[in-house]
């Protein structure tokens, strides 16, 4: 049989099933009350079960109570929010857009990802794990939300520990950044911290709608102004500009609806928890911040009379309008 064929090993035994790939780093020996199945995560796992081409990230590897374990392959932007990891199970999730491996330890409170933004993990309890030897795409970097901060992963190993109080960071190698609010801080190497829950959930919520509504008007300007529909062609340099600005209100934008989104997450667990009032969320749930998102995004023309980018010097095409 072809090596390149998947290998699917099944051991018996009581009340926990495993399901996945074995990673480099997760090779551990089931423990006796286990049922235990591998697959190859480049095959489908059956013929019948192929990997779902369009999935922004799906299922690497699972270990979970028996009977509720989901299957390799599956597409988790489809997951119900909030998705909770039983305590003792296990849930490594691929991103397909760059290569990351993120294994998320429970008990544990998730969003995977979603289509538009799949290479963003909200964390608002648990633990989630990256290795750095992991194969990613050059340049490629995810996202990882906590209630307290926003790691943003190059290729590195860490760990991050999420809770409602305080968060934790664990470098052991690699390009990462810890960013709250407008603190950021880049990690190479070894690095250990921790910062406690943001305690304003408006103001996050605050910035997250404007930072949305820019990028979303970025991305307009950009695509009236290069497609000639809005305004007469501009030279190639304006057009550069444009991109960069869109590029730049695109990356706010994830940080800051990010670290508002796993906030209002954590909302949600703490007003499951308790009848007592969460501090800083004050109606602030996540279905609340995404409805602000999208109100924060809704589509609109370029408004009438806006200016193309001014550049500075000489243009390739011609001198700057």
């Amino acid at each position: 049989m072809s090596t390149r064929l998947a290998a699917l090993t099944l051991v018996v035994a009581g009340s926990v099933a495993s399901v996945g790939c074995p990673k480099r780093n997760d090779q551990a020996v089931p423990d006796a009350g286990s049922v235990e199945a591998r697959v190859d995560a480049a095959v489908a796992v059956t013929p019948t079960t192929p990997m779902p081409p369009n999935a922004a990230c799906a299922v690497a590897y699972a270990s979970f109570p028996l009977g509720s374990a989901p299957q390799p392959g599956d597409d988790l932007s489809h997951a119900p929010v909030p998705l909770r990891i039983p305590e003792n199970a296990s849930l490594t999730i691929a991103v397909r857009r760059t290569g990351h491996e993120v294994r998320i330890k429970g008990p544990a409170v998730v969003r995977p990802c979603t289509h538009e933004e799949p290479d963003v993990i909200l964390i608002a309890l648990g633990e989630a794990s990256v290795e750095g030897t992991t194969p990613v795409r050059p340049g490629s970097e995810i996202f990882l939300a906590t209630p307290a901060f926003v790691a943003v992963v190059a290729r590195a190993t860490l760990k991050i520990n999420a809770s409602s109080s305080l968060s934790y960071w664990d470098v052991e190698s690699g390009d990462v950044t810890i960013t709250n609010l407008d603190t950021p801080k880049v990690v190479n190497g070894k690095d250990k911290g921790s910062l406690k829950r943001f305690e304003d959930g408006g103001v996050r919520l605050t910035r997250c709608g404007v930072q949305a509504a820019a990028a979303a008007s970025a991305e307009r300007l950009l695509l009236g102004f290069s497609q000639g529909d809005a305004a007469p062609p501009l030279p190639s340099a304006s057009i550069g500009i444009l991109t960069a600005q869109q590029i730049k209100h695109a990356r706010e934008r994830i940080l800051d609806c990010a670290f508002a989104e796993s906030f209002a997450l954590s909302c949600d667990q703490l007003s499951a928890e308790t009848d007592a009032a969460a501090p800083g969320c004050a109606g602030n749930t996540y279905v609340k911040v995404r409805e602000h998102i999208a109100r924060a995004t809704a589509s609109g023309p370029i408004p009438p009379g806006s200016p193309p980018p001014k550049t500075t010097g000489s243009a390739p095409n011609g001198p700057p309008p």
